[in-house]
């Protein structure tokens, strides 16, 4: 589905902000966890957040696979004598 022209500058804005916001919000919150507990529980936690945020994004991609239809081939015709 194309973005109408009139709303591809708000989209791509919007883009942007979610990018960027996904980068920068986790290492504060890093930054942030590792002044009240250790670094390397830190790492832990951090890791094995991302780690099961990756199995759940693969596996709805998984469910939601689109279905393999397979393309029929039309049988040849037979040759006229």
């Amino acid at each position: 589905m194309a973005i109408p022209p009139q709303y591809r500058a708000a989209v791509l804005a919007a883009f942007f902000v979610v990018a960027y916001g996904s980068l920068s919000v986790p290492a504060v919150l890093a930054g942030v966890l590792v002044t009240h507990i250790s670094l390397p529980s830190t790492f832990e936690i951090f890791g094995s957040a991302a780690a099961a945020i990756a199995l759940l994004v693969a596996l709805q991609a998984w469910r939601t696979r689109p279905e393999h239809r397979p393309v029929p081939v039309p049988a040849p015709e037979p040759a006229q004598p």
